[in-house]
């Protein structure tokens, strides 16, 4: 499962989500042009991204649920 949480500097959760169980970008073979975020995301590992990436990836993740809600909660 792909679980997002920002964090601060010091390591607390500000915010989190997390992708429905059958989301897997691998197979489904997320549009890394449409997507460039959420398709570069690690779904087997850690990927850190820095604040200025947080705010196109929530946009993304809006996207997606728009366009297939099985995909993300």
């Amino acid at each position: 499962m792909i679980r997002v949480e920002v964090r601060t500097a010091r390591g607390d959760v500000l915010e989190s989500t997390s992708a429905d169980p059958d989301f897997d970008p691998v197979q489904l073979v997320v549009d890394r042009d449409a997507y460039p975020i959420l398709g570069h995301l690690d779904p087997y590992g850690d990927t850190f991204l820095n604040r200025m990436q947080a705010k196109p990836l929530k946009a993304e993740i809006a996207r997606v649920r728009m366009e297939d809600t099985r995909l993300v909660r």
